[in-house]
């Protein structure tokens, strides 16, 4: 199985929340594998000021991918290492994008939360359908 790997989205700053949108540049219908955040800075873990990552598919209506939080439970983000998000359940189902179908990034802070900078990076297969 051919794997390929795409940066959809780079969040970066100190807003309480942003979004970006990426889309699927590959002919035909594809499976995410995995998802990562590759963070440009490090984000402490604090279960009072802390980031949430989230990745939503299917042109933005479905969550695909558990959020990521830098709680203490979650666990910090160090700049330079790459931390994966767990795909949920219900996400394997809904993993799979067409040529053109755009994916949604979101960050949102906790408490006053911290600055963050981060690429969302996917790692899909190809689906014969």
């Amino acid at each position: 199985m051919e794997v390929r790997h795409i940066t959809i989205a780079n969040l970066e700053g100190t807003d309480a929340a942003d979004t970006k949108y990426g889309m699927s540049p590959f002919e035909g219908r594809v499976r995410i594998t995995e998802a990562r955040i590759m963070p440009h800075v490090t984000v402490a873990a604090n279960d009072t000021n802390y980031i949430t990552v989230a990745l939503d598919g299917a042109n933005g209506s479905t969550e695909i991918f558990a959020d990521r939080a830098t709680t203490i439970a979650g666990g910090a983000l160090t700049a330079g290492t790459a931390a994966s998000m767990t795909i949920t359940a219900a996400g394997v189902q809904q993993a799979e994008l067409d040529q053109g179908d755009s994916v949604k990034v979101t960050v949102s802070k906790s408490g006053t939360g911290p600055t963050y900078d981060f690429d969302v990076i996917l790692t899909v297969e190809p689906i014969n359908k």
